[in-house]
């Protein structure tokens, strides 16, 4: 089975998920590839090249079917070096999902010591994977070999993972 070239596709003032949007539990829409959507529409409707998204919170409030989403977007707050924008994702008048993200102006980094844990990550992503795969992840874990089975997060101790979307959220975008 051929699979389409992105997880959604325009349909009117929505998107229609394609079958590569769903998720491993039934007949719904994956909840990383709603929050892509609702990234999408934030950075399409709100994005500034002078600003970087600084922080995207997605909450996923029920299982979204498979069917059409539209999604409305609403600046919260736009400041000289902030702006906040809220988007709101809907199937039918029922809301699955909503996000929130802000946007900081670009600019030279504060004058300032950063705390932070220590974390041994890669300093660069894998390797492409060589198959047709929409998603690709990788685990990493306390000592162990990278692992794409999930392996090296079967322990107690501190792991990441690099995960990978690479088909387009929306079709033509």
């Amino acid at each position: 089975m051929s699979l389409p070239a992105a997880y959604f596709r325009a349909a009117g003032n929505g998107f229609a998920p394609t079958p590569l949007a769903q998720g491993p539990w039934g007949q719904t829409i994956s909840g990383n590839v709603l929050g892509g959507l609702l990234g999408f529409v934030l950075d399409r409707d709100a994005g500034d090249p002078q600003m970087q998204p600084a922080r995207l919170t997605v909450d996923l409030f029920r299982p979204a079917a498979l069917e059409p989403v539209t999604v409305r977007t609403q600046v919260v707050r736009s400041g000289k070096r902030i702006k906040v924008v809220d988007a709101q994702a809907f199937q039918g008048d029922v809301m699955v999902a909503r996000a929130s993200t802000v946007f900081l102006r670009r600019g030279e980094p504060a004058p300032t010591d950063i705390w932070t844990s220590e974390i041994a990550i890669p300093a660069a992503p894998p390797p492409d994977h060589d198959d047709d795969r929409p998603m690709q992840i990788v685990a990493h874990g306390a000592g162990t070999e990278p692992s794409s089975d999930l392996t090296a997060w079967q322990h107690t101790g501190p792991k990441h993972a690099w995960v990978r979307n690479t088909a387009p959220v929306v079709d033509g975008e």
